[in-house]
């Protein structure tokens, strides 16, 4: 039998944070996308797409190695674990392989159970999303991988004209 949970959503997030569930602007950034389905591939880059950042799709891990091989660079590596020939911790071992290798790689799976999230991270994972990807937690995944580019713009009180905030917003 499953707990239903009595909290209401104000106590789970307050309405501030659920007004922050907006793209933010990541341009300038890439992120690859490894998984051997296409519909999650689409499905992915069209949520992507709204934080501006680079995406490159590939849709087994041996591409996905020799992207790095080759001298590909990344911000952020979004892999499946369920894949046919070599399952996503084994592309990830041999990323690690490979001299320099720092790139956060975040493991895909719709098999998210609670507690597995740690099974990921033992396994080298930096962090771990449930399929399909749900907006607000690919907000947050991005949130902590990636950095706003978004300038803030205040009007200045006295001469009614916009003065920009040029500092990174970082939390």
């Amino acid at each position: 039998e499953q707990d239903i949970s009595t909290k209401k959503l104000e106590e789970v997030a307050t309405v501030e944070e659920l007004q922050t569930i907006e793209p933010f602007n990541a341009t300038g950034q890439r992120v690859l996308v490894v998984d051997d389905n296409k519909i999650n591939l689409k499905v992915a880059e069209r949520m992507l797409s709204e934080y501006k950042v680079t995406i490159d799709m590939v849709d087994s891990g041996r591409e996905c190695i020799n992207k790095i091989i080759s001298g590909e660079e990344y911000d952020l590596i979004m892999l499946d674990i369920m894949m046919p020939k070599m399952k996503g911790p084994e592309v990830l071992d041999n990323l690690k392989k490979i001299r320099g290798f720092n790139i956060p790689v975040v493991a895909l799976t719709a098999d998210v159970i609670t507690g597995l999230e740690d099974n990921y991270t033992s396994q080298g994972f930096d962090d771990c999303m449930s399929k399909p990807i749900i907006e607000e937690e690919l907000y947050y995944m991005l949130k902590k991988f990636l950095r706003s580019n978004d300038v803030e713009i205040t009007l200045n009180s006295e001469s009614k004209e916009p003065t920009y905030d040029t500092r990174i917003l970082e939390e």
